[in-house]
């Protein structure tokens, strides 16, 4: 009985230490995984620390807006030349200039690594003053208007004083953008970056708003922040408050200067550069997705000598993502061209269902408008039916139509969503979660065909391109896009996949053909009366024309292959036709120049006597 007693207790003590034990390690791995999320906050606070940002900034990293855990490797680059960078030196501790040269694509992070140490910047010198500190061009300036004596004096008063005449009369960070849509991004994101500091001011001067209404707000508020697009930004200049302050700029960034270049704004660029500082007296960043020696010559002339290059793009990647799979549908008979774009658009849904996010390029605004309406007539066709947000967008749209369709498709999330687009789209505006990329027609060139493949497959995500083209445009596939990997896809090898999904899936297609050519039938009529067949020849005529030595084809054989396109996907009863003064030039100029024999005998030679 005792013996059995002892075991009882043994047995006991055995449970109790085992729970103990159990206890213990529970409190022990707790206290790991606190220790584990405490060190990852950690972390962040103090790569933070290390930066020495200004608190607002550090705010509105670390919290709202932006909640960052970790930085994108485009910031790393930039923020680990921070305090220093930020500093006023133009020649920093390792003996390199501050000036950036940064190579980095879209929807990396760089906004953000550009602004963080151009507005620290901004806010270093206006501290710097209570020490007497003064940029060069704020010191020409109080020179020129006899107040360096606020300098002298020194005193709360003085300091003040200076405070409030750099901050008006001095820009802090000017950022050129190639397009309006852009700009209002980067614009966008600055508001974000200082929201916890209730001084410092953004400014958009872009095209497609009221220049008025821009110089009324630049007079009642501070320069801090300057995003612009090159020709407003000129145009505004001839104000003198405007120049002045635009003169003495701290910060000067080039953003997607590439596209800066492709636009054709090379000069202007160069005639703002000549207004600003010199290069010695101004901080100066340049971001772009390429280098070549265009960008190297704009870096030459913008940039202090001694700049930085920093390459985020990794040894090797091509500018395309390479792991995005690309297709190619060459459509000799244009009847078929709307029934495939239709088959693409319900794979997408198939695929994604409401996730589903389709961009659609085009090459004219009036193609735009026609393919826009043209879909949104038969939405009711495809799997997402009439809850899918068909939308345009375009150059001739004013900037607020503009800014309203681009946040309702970045919006877009419970819902498939089509965006019919020129390409104001391709470069610099971040869509997030794009599916798909079509292409109707090829490019203007392979840069903007990266570009608009850019669109999709952004952040790791998946995504897909198509290019769905007419036999005559086949010459800049072969000579333009040769070392990008494009499959080829015929029709019948879409639809072989398109049933193979439907068998996979248990699902039923829904392309019924006969629903949808009584669909497209109603939206062809609609179309043939409410818009200019003529007008839409000329634009996709000369659009094509402009780029024929890509093409190697001449004016004629892009004619008739547009016309005939254009008939076919609008069920015209004739092809449309361009004006007879249009047609005289095209056949002269196929013709070349003719050598006229004159009629007329040679002068005789006078004999000499």
């Amino acid at each position: 009985m005792l013996l059995q007693g002892k075991r009882i207790l043994i047995v006991c003590h055995t449970v109790q230490q085992t729970s103990q034990r159990l206890i213990r390690a529970s409190i022990c791995n707790a206290f790991r995984s606190f220790h584990s999320s405490t060190k990852k906050e950690y972390d962040i606070n103090a790569r933070l620390k290390a930066m020495e940002l200004a608190k607002p900034l550090s705010l509105s990293l670390r919290g709202n807006p932006f909640n960052f855990t970790k930085f994108t490797d485009v910031q790393e680059q930039v923020f680990a030349l921070l305090p220093q960078i930020s500093s006023g030196n133009t020649i920093l501790e390792d003996g390199k200039g501050r000036d950036l040269l940064c190579k980095a694509r879209t929807g990396t992070g760089k906004t953000v690594a550009f602004l963080v140490p151009a507005v620290q910047a901004r806010i270093n010198a206006f501290n710097q003053l209570t020490h007497g500190q003064v940029t060069e061009p704020f010191r020409r300036y109080l020179e020129k208007n006899a107040l360096l004596y606020l300098l002298e004096r020194g005193g709360k008063t003085a300091v003040s004083e200076l405070q409030r005449l750099f901050s008006r009369h001095c820009a802090g960070v000017l950022v050129i953008s190639p397009t309006r849509e852009l700009a209002m991004q980067i614009a966008s994101e600055a508001r974000k970056l200082v929201l916890n500091d209730k001084k410092l001011r953004v400014h958009e001067l872009v095209g497609g708003i009221s220049s008025k209404r821009q110089y009324m707000y630049w007079k009642n508020n501070t320069p801090d922040i300057v995003v612009a697009t090159p020709g407003r930004l000129l145009d505004m200049l001839d104000e003198q408050s405007i120049r002045d302050a635009i003169g003495r700029t701290q910060t000067l960034v080039l953003d997607e200067a590439d596209m800066l270049l492709e636009l054709g704004f090379r000069d202007k660029i160069q005639m703002i550069a000549s207004m600003l500082p010199p290069v010695e007296e101004r901080m100066s960043f340049m971001f772009s997705a390429t280098m070549d020696p265009h960008i190297m010559g704009i870096a030459k002339t913008s940039l202090h000598h001694q700049h930085r290059v920093i390459d985020c793009i990794p040894p090797g990647e091509d500018d395309v993502h390479v792991r995005i799979p690309q297709y190619i549908t060459t459509i000799p008979d244009q009847t078929r061209v709307l029934p495939f774009l239709l088959q693409l658009l319900e794979h997408d849904q198939m695929l994604y269902g409401d996730k589903s996010k389709v961009i659609i390029f085009t090459s004219t605004t009036a193609l735009t408008d026609a393919m826009h309406k043209m879909i949104k007539s038969i939405i009711s066709t495809l799997p997402g039916q009439e809850k899918t947000n068909v939308l345009c967008l375009h150059g001739m749209l004013s900037q607020t139509v503009r800014s309203r369709v681009s946040q309702q498709f970045r919006a877009c999330r419970s819902a498939p969503s089509i965006l019919f687009t020129s390409d104001v789209s391709a470069r610099g505006v971040d869509y997030p979660s794009v599916t798909r990329v079509i292409q109707l027609g090829v490019p203007c060139s392979k840069e903007m065909y990266v570009h608009r493949v850019g669109r999709t497959g952004r952040r790791g995500r998946e995504g897909r391109a198509d290019m769905l083209i007419s036999p005559f445009e086949s010459g800049f596939v072969t000579f333009q896009l040769h070392d990008i990997p494009l499959q080829s896809l015929s029709m019948e090898d879409h639809a072989n996949s398109m049933n193979e999904l439907v068998a996979s899936n248990g699902a039923q297609a829904t392309f019924d053909a006969s629903a949808v050519q009584s669909a497209v039938e109603h939206a062809r009529y609609h179309i043939r009366e409410t818009m200019d067949m003529k007008h839409l020849l000329n634009t996709l005529f000369n659009s094509y024309v402009a780029m024929r030595q890509l093409l190697r084809v001449s004016r004629l054989q892009i004619l008739h292959p547009v016309q005939n396109w254009i008939r076919a996907v609008f069920d015209l009863d004739e092809k449309p036709t361009l004006s007879p003064r249009m047609m005289g030039m095209i056949h002269s100029k196929n013709r070349g120049p003719q050598v006229h024999k004159s009629s007329k005998k040679p002068f005789p030679m006078r004999m000499k006597r």
